[in-house]
């Protein structure tokens, strides 16, 4: 009896934790995101716009998430594991959310490997999954970076012009990053030499500071 109410109590414990962590994550972000603005703007913004499109907006980020979900379920079930699809639901929100609070996104998918390993599926396995995802991922931006730049539809470019370099320099990192992912998945040698080549570079680099 005592060690069932003092498993209880380290439960409840965990949860208030949890949940003062996530709240404190989403009180950080919108702090930094509102940070210098006009508040007063954003929400005559926020009146002024039709809430059926934010309707749509908000379900067709969820079907987003969701979409996700059915990927690693599917990849895993194809590799021999057995996932729960609620659990692989609550891997994409998990990824998304700390995609969004940690510095250039970099925390999304080792917290989703952390819960995946919780659940007891194999290292090896989940990070294949969330690599294939990734590179997926990467190469859409690629395609989509692309055709902005060849098409120049007129609309948008009115805005986008300002960022054009950066935008270019975007475009040329990911297909860097999608390449060397390919290679790690497809030729582990290859990818140990292009490793081997960047220390050799850096190295090089150092000795010039």
């Amino acid at each position: 009896m005592l060690e069932y109410t003092s498993n209880t109590v380290k439960r409840s414990v965990k949860a208030i934790v949890n949940a003062l962590f996530l709240v404190l994550c989403i009180s950080l972000t919108i702090y930094f995101v509102m940070r210098g603005e006009d508040f007063s703007t954003l929400l005559a913004y926020l009146e002024s716009s039709s809430q059926v499109y934010w309707i749509i907006g908000m379900v067709l980020v969820i079907a987003f998430i969701l979409c996700e979900s059915l990927i690693i379920f599917y990849m895993l079930r194809n590799l021999g594991c057995e996932p729960k699809l609620t659990h692989c639901f609550l891997y994409s929100f998990i990824g998304f959310f700390f995609s969004l609070v940690t510095p250039t996104g970099s925390g999304g998918q080792p917290m989703q490997l952390v819960y995946m390993k919780k659940d007891g599926l194999p290292l090896s396995m989940s990070t294949l999954v969330l690599l294939f995802i990734t590179i997926t991922y990467k190469s859409v931006l690629v395609l989509i970076g692309l055709f902005l730049v060849v098409a120049r539809p007129e609309a948008m470019m009115v805005l986008l012009e300002p960022a054009m370099f950066w935008i270019i320099l975007g475009i040329v990192l990911n297909v860097i990053v999608v390449g060397c992912m390919l290679a790690l998945v497809f030729s582990p040698k290859l990818a140990k030499r292009i490793v081997m080549w960047a220390i050799r570079v850096m190295r090089r680099i150092s000795h010039w500071f």
